[in-house]
């Protein structure tokens, strides 16, 4: 398949989520594209360790104690195989519970009508929190790059950076929501 660990990363897993977030910046909707490319990479970076030499991997619960979200993204990757998961103590045991939305806001100020659409893969966990699978699987990468660097398998990269949002205060402002 690829020549070696360093290119499987490159080539496979920071394509796949470059892919993603290409995906997630566009406003074209539809055909379920986005959650397809989110529950790959979720996959992919769920069973990264395997392709570990055996003297460098580790265990699931080493990689969970180091980034929680890497349970998450494996009840993502079973039940979206499986869709329930029965066994073990999941966060996310249904895969009913992964779904696209898409957010779509007018602004209107004195200029005229301004639209944003913004889309996202979300997942609601068996506690009733909502996520947004982009940060999960963004923090599950991070790790990953982290762990390569440590190991000498590929070269430093940045950490990605997911958009948080933070509330806007429209109190002092000419601009009316109709929301």
């Amino acid at each position: 398949m690829f020549h070696d660990l360093k290119a499987y990363f490159y080539y496979n897993v920071l394509s796949a989520y470059s892919e993603l977030s290409k995906r997630k910046k566009s406003t074209k909707f539809g055909r379920s594209l986005d959650l397809r490319n989110a529950l790959n990479l979720s996959t992919i970076l769920f069973h990264l360790r395997e392709h570990l030499n055996e003297n460098l991997r580790n265990n699931t619960k080493y990689y969970i104690n180091i980034c929680p979200d890497y349970k998450i993204i494996g009840d993502v990757a079973n039940a979206s195989k499986h869709r329930r998961l029965t066994h073990g103590k999941p966060l996310l045991s249904n895969a009913e519970n992964i779904y696209e939305q898409v957010l779509s806001t007018e602004y209107r100020d004195n200029q005229g009508a301004f639209t944003h659409i913004e889309k996202s893969v979300f997942i609601k966990l068996d506690n009733g929190v909502e996520r947004d699978l982009f940060e999960i699987i963004t923090n599950v990468l991070n790790m990953w790059i982290r762990e390569f660097e440590n190991h000498g398998i590929i070269d430093h990269i940045e950490p990605f950076k997911t958009k948080k949002i933070e509330p806007v205060d429209l109190s002092d402002t000419n601009i009316s929501l109709n929301i």
